[in-house]
């Protein structure tokens, strides 16, 4: 585990959003919750590493007290953020995207029972919510990523949603070329004729623009042949 974590700090955008997904999947098997205490205790106990300066020199009004595991992905990701709102600073390409995968790594952690992690998350964000408006932007931005849709950007490509008819689908991106479903899709075609149309559609994996719409995938459980 603090192979990973170390990986999550040193590697490119693209590596990062891998190892979190991997940290999300060893979240949801409930591995004891002392392996990510000690995972962050050993890979923070050099003073002079970016680890522990991430843990100890970020110093955010959210301070997850009870969790080192939680208090440095929410430093991390805090500390992603505050990059963006300064206009003295800079982040490669790819970093918010890797601020929303720490995000969302952060929510699995508040759905899971062990260790009174969900419970620690929803008192935080509770509390910063309360106080939003004395919040620093980017931590208020850090604390509103954990909200699901409440990020800026919202639902992402990839990301499941929850249509007005309470159908499931998959976001694939948005467009600002989009047509009717009926004009989209037509009967008969076949995958290739799919596959041309969605590249046409010229899809972005964030929401940009007012006149984007989302692009979704629907499968129906009950009738596959939909």
């Amino acid at each position: 585990m603090s192979s990973l974590l170390n990986l999550l700090l040193l590697s490119s955008p693209s590596v990062k959003i891998v190892v979190l997904k991997v940290i999300q999947h060893i979240v949801k098997i409930s591995i004891p919750f002392e392996v990510f205490e000690e995972a962050v205790r050993v890979l923070t106990r050099d003073e002079k590493s970016l680890a522990h300066r991430i843990l100890h020199k970020v110093q955010p009004k959210a301070k997850f007290a009870n969790s080192m595991f939680i208090r440095f992905l929410f430093n991390y990701l805090l500390s992603l953020r505050s990059k963006m709102w300064s206009g003295a600073d800079a982040e490669s390409d790819g970093q918010y995207a890797v601020s929303q995968a720490v995000s969302a790594t952060l929510r699995v952690i508040g759905s899971v029972r062990a260790a009174d992690w969900s419970k620690q998350v929803k008192e935080e964000i509770t509390n910063a919510l309360l106080t939003v408006e004395s919040l620093p932007v980017p931590e208020a931005d850090a604390v509103l990523s954990l909200l699901p849709g409440g990020e800026y950007g919202g639902v992402t490509a990839g990301d499941p949603a929850l249509t007005s008819n309470d159908e499931v689908v998959t976001v694939l991106g948005y467009s600002s070329t989009w047509k009717p479903v009926s004009e989209l899709i037509k009967p008969g075609q076949g995958r290739s004729e799919y596959d041309k149309v969605l590249q046409s559609l010229r899809l972005t994996p964030e929401f940009t623009d007012a006149k984007q719409m989302a692009l979704a995938l629907f499968y129906d459980k009950e009738q596959k042949q939909r």
